[in-house]
Parts: structure tokens; C-alpha cells; sequence
């Protein structure tokens, strides 16, 4: 029995294009073209249309489209928080900057996450590329079983990496961040002590 991510990805055939298809397609496709019509341009100016769509898997494109705006508003907290810890740093001074260096500690940690779910982006956009590119070998070459096995894989460690360690790892950024910035929001907001401050005055 098939399991429930086997079911979102079924590669009986690719996307409702069967082995027998492609490879009936490649035929016309081979009997109908010469020369010139071999870059997809027949006689007469038109393009050949001797391929079928493979569309995209549908599941994994909904997954993506809903993590985007989280990881995309992820981003946006970031820039803000950083902007603000920047904005309450006080001018470099000799004597009593833990507090100081509390600040850099934390804008430090927020530029790590930030950076970190940056990366999941970019897979997000590699999975489109990647997934192009053996789709493309499929059709070109119907009769290798390996490709068609190369595309249920990608699909299948793509749709387990974003709904499960992409999805955690942006959970595990936003409470970090949460837990270092209220254990040191008192060193955030004032990294002098007053009486130091009163102290410099005379």
C-alpha cells in the first residue's frame, strides 16, 4: 500500500504523461521535423506543438506559496529588530559596555536566523530549477526510467525538506530570537546603567 506522501507524489506518469506518450510524441516528432523543424519551427512559421504539458506538482507549488509570506515576514521582523537594537546603541566609550556587548551578541544571533531562513528562499526557487531541468530529460529522452525516478525523488525530498525541517527550522528562529531578546531586553534598551551615566557627568 501506497503512503500518504507516495500519494501526493504518483509518478505512474509524470504529471498525466505517460512513458507510452512521451515516447509516441518523440516518434511524430522525429517522422514530421527536419532540418530546420527540429528547433520546434515548422514550414510554414509555425511552432511545432509535438509535446505534451508536464505541468508542475501541484502539491509541492502550495506548499511554497504558503511558507513564502511566513518566511517573507520573517525578514521584514528581522530588518526591524535590527534597526531598532542599532538604534539603542550608545556611542563607543571606555569602561561599562557589557551592556554593549550584550547588544552586539543578540543582532548577532538575529543576522544568523535571518540569514538562515534567507537560505530556505532560495531552495524554494532551486526546486523549480532543478525539477526543470529533469522534466526536460524525460522528454528528450522518454525511454530512461531514470529520469522519471530522478523527478519523483526530487519531489518527494522536496515536499518532506518544506513541510517538515524548513517549516521547524523557521519555528526554531523565531523562538530563539524571542527567548534572547526578553532574557536581555533590560541590557537592549538601556546597555548603560544609570548611575554611570551619572557618573560621567562630573
Amino acid at each position: 500500500m501506497k503512503t500518504d506522501l507516495w500519494a501526493v507524489c504518483d509518478y505512474e506518469a509524470i504529471s498525466g504523461a505517460s512513458e507510452a506518450q512521451l515516447t509516441d510524441a518523440l516518434d511524430k516528432h522525429n517522422t514530421t521535423t527536419t532540418g530546420s523543424e527540429h528547433s520546434g519551427v515548422k514550414d510554414n512559421g509555425q511552432v511545432a506543438q509535438s509535446w505534451p504539458k508536464i505541468p508542475s506538482n501541484e502539491h509541492i507549488k502550495k506548499v511554497i506559496a504558503s511558507l513564502k509570506p511566513v518566511v517573507r515576514d520573517f525578514k521584514d521582523h528581522c530588518s526591524l529588530l535590527k534597526a531598532w537594537i542599532r538604534l539603542l546603541s550608545p556611542k563607543i566609550e571606555d569602561g561599562n559596555n557589557s551592556g554593549v556587548s550584550v547588544q552586539q551578541s543578540v543582532l548577532a544571533i538575529v543576522i544568523k536566523c535571518e540569514s538562515r531562513v534567507e537560505s530556505f528562499e532560495n531552495d524554494m526557487t532551486d526546486y523549480f530549477a532543478r525539477r526543470a531541468k529533469l522534466v526536460s530529460k524525460v522528454t528528450k529522452y522518454p525511454h530512461i526510467s531514470d529520469y522519471v525516478e530522478a523527478v519523483k525523488e526530487t519531489d518527494e525530498t522536496s515536499f518532506a525538506r518544506l513541510t517538515r525541517y524548513i517549516t521547524t527550522e523557521i519555528l526554531h528562529a523565531q523562538a530563539r530570537m524571542l527567548d534572547c531578546v526578553v532574557k536581555n531586553y533590560a541590557k537592549i534598551v538601556r546597555p548603560r546603567s544609570v548611575e554611570d551615566n551619572h557618573s560621567r557627568m562630573y
